[in-house]
C-alpha cells in the first residue's frame, strides 16, 4: 500500500466502486485496530506503523488461534515508531535538483546551450548570418 498503484480487478464502474468502498472499509478496520494497540500501549496511535500494522493484521487473518484478537492487539502495539526529534538542527527543505541545463537568469541572457551553437555555426557555414 506504500508507494504501489491499486489496479482494480473490477471493469464496471459500480464493482470499481464497491471494491474502493472495500479498500476504504479495510484501512478503517486496519485503523481500528491501531487505535485499541495505541491504547492498550498508552501511546497515540500515530505512534504506530501503519504499515507494519498492516502486514501483522494480514498474518492474523490466517491465525485460528482462540485469542485471535488479543494476540493481534499485542502484535500491534510493538509497531511503534521512533519518536520525533525535537532538536533538528537543519529545517526540513526541498533540495534543489541538479542539472545539465544552464540555469535562466532574470535580466541576463544565459549562455548558448550547445545545440544553439551547433545551429548557429552551420548557419554561419552555409553563409546564413543571423
Amino acid at each position: 500500500m506504500s508507494n504501489e498503484q491499486v489496479m482494480f480487478r473490477s471493469k464496471r464502474p459500480q464493482r470499481i466502486l464497491q471494491e474502493a468502498f472495500g479498500f476504504l472499509v479495510a484501512y478503517n478496520a486496519v485503523r481500528a485496530v491501531m487505535a485499541d494497540a495505541a491504547r492498550e500501549a498508552a501511546v497515540r496511535p500515530i505512534r504506530l506503523s501503519f504499515l507494519n500494522s498492516l502486514r501483522r493484521v494480514r498474518w492474523a487473518l490466517f491465525d485460528s488461534a482462540e485469542h485471535a484478537y488479543r494476540n493481534l492487539i499485542d502484535r500491534l502495539a510493538s509497531c511503534l515508531l521512533p519518536p520525533r526529534r525535537s532538536d533538528r538542527v537543519c529545517d526540513r527543505a526541498v533540495k534543489i535538483k541538479m542539472s545539465n541545463y544552464p540555469r535562466k537568469r532574470v535580466g541576463k541572457r544565459s549562455a548558448p546551450s550547445r545545440y544553439q551553437r551547433q545551429a548557429r555555426e552551420r548557419q554561419w557555414r552555409r553563409g546564413e548570418v543571423p
